[in-house]
């Protein structure tokens, strides 16, 4: 549980700095364009705020795994690891495809010591 927790943190404070570095570049490029030309300055800067608007709620998503990890409503969150692996963040996508499988493993485990053979 510990270990998919901090796999959990780790993976979203790589997200937060990734933002971070999207938003730095969305504002240099934004003001280089605006000095040389107005217009093209205002799309540079739409053109690199536009990556935020999924990565913020996908952020959020795995925040919202990371508190649920070790309570009764966790579940394996495969769907939000390979859309942050497309859309965000590399290393992030896979720390939370390793948290979702050690889930699933740790359930298919669970599953299989309550399992009584047939006689």
């Amino acid at each position: 549980m510990q270990t998919r927790k901090t796999l959990y943190l780790i993976g979203i404070i790589l997200n937060i700095v990734y933002m971070g570095f999207a938003v730095l570049i969305a504002l240099i490029y934004g003001f280089i364009g605006i000095t040389a030309n107005p217009i093209v300055g205002v799309v540079l800067l739409v053109i690199f705020l536009v990556p935020l608007i999924w990565t913020i709620p996908m952020t959020l998503a795995a925040n919202k795994a990371y508190k649920q990890v070790g309570t009764e409503e966790e579940v394996p969150h495969i769907a939000l690891s390979v859309c942050t692996l497309l859309f965000v963040n590399l290393v992030s996508g896979i720390l939370f495809i390793v948290a979702s499988v050690m889930l699933t493993d740790e359930q298919d485990k669970l599953k299989l010591e309550n399992k009584t053979p047939v006689e």
